[in-house]
């Protein structure tokens, strides 16, 4: 998961502190779909100008 924040942290509106909690779905998941999923989600919040990773 902190993999996928740092690919797209460079797409953040502002400068922020996160607290990213993994529930126990992550286990089955690719790198690639947590990263989707977590630009999905600050794009949904607008703390992300796109979600290019």
């Amino acid at each position: 998961m902190r993999e996928s924040y740092r690919n797209i942290q460079h797409q953040c509106v502002q400068p922020m502190d996160l607290i990213l909690v993994a529930r126990k779905s992550i286990a089955n998941k690719s790198q690639q779909e947590v990263e989707a999923d977590l630009c999905a989600i600050m794009k949904r919040r607008g703390l992300l100008e796109s979600c290019e990773g």
